[in-house]
């Protein structure tokens, strides 16, 4: 059963009124900010915070640029009495054109993620009320729920020397001990300030929805962030 008047922590983590959510935990979390000109030999550090209410959402990673158009990244992601994951995937970059004065990036990322998390009727924390009879708790806290999933996403950045504006799209598929399958897609609208080639700051809202078999619910958030971006290595030498 839905419940309509809850705001969510991209997994419509918090409960404004008498509503007992059903989901497992969205594989990742964080936009990453604008997609940017990728180049072999370089590394970047990311960590934002998704936040819509006290509990806030964080997520952290690093990645590797392999090649001019292919970057491998690693990370984890957090919410407070939510979920624990940690997450791989792979950026492709398909589109890079332009000057340093006006520039379009095109990129599709895929990964996956395991840990820990989900909620079934609210793990018995709430109102019981709102749940169908076959989705009652069964006794789990969100730590006892082995969890993990899938993503596709696509980004798509418009570059303006140092100042961008970007869009993500991402859709997911997670699974949870005791919870259905539950299909996540979250939209990302945001600007990016890249003052220096060493640092970049983002600000991102963020519109997410879950559906699975016993529970669908939608919710909005904001995302804050910062990434740094080094040479590691000479890919010539």
């Amino acid at each position: 059963m839905s419940c309509t008047r809850r705001w969510v922590l991209l997994a419509l983590a918090a409960c404004l009124l008498g509503c007992a959510p059903t989901f497992a935990p969205v594989p990742r979390v964080g936009t990453a900010g604008s997609p940017m000109p990728l180049e072999a030999g370089r590394m970047g550090v990311i960590v934002s915070v998704t936040m819509p209410s006290a509990a806030p959402a964080l997520d952290g990673g690093v990645s590797v640029q392999v090649t001019n158009w292919l970057a491998a990244e690693v990370g984890a992601n957090w919410a407070s009495r939510e979920w624990a994951l940690a997450w791989t995937g792979l950026r492709f970059q398909v589109a890079n054109s332009g000057s340093r004065d006006a520039r379009i990036v095109l990129e599709f990322d895929a990964g996956g993620a395991a840990g820990v998390g989900g909620e079934r009727c609210d793990n018995g924390q709430g109102a019981n009320g709102g749940c169908p009879p076959d989705g009652q708790p069964d006794g789990r806290d969100w730590v006892d729920r082995a969890a993990g999933g899938g993503y596709l996403g696509v980004g798509l950045a418009l570059h303006f020397s140092w100042f961008s504006v970007f869009f993500r799209d991402r859709v997911a598929g997670a699974g949870a001990e005791g919870v259905p399958p539950t299909v996540w897609n979250l939209l990302s609208l945001g600007i990016q300030a890249a003052p220096l080639d060493l640092f970049r700051l983002w600000v991102a809202y963020l519109w997410g929805v879950y559906a699975n078999d016993l529970d669908q619910n939608q919710g909005f958030a904001l995302e804050a962030g910062i990434g740094f971006t080094f040479d590691v290595w000479d890919p010539s030498g």
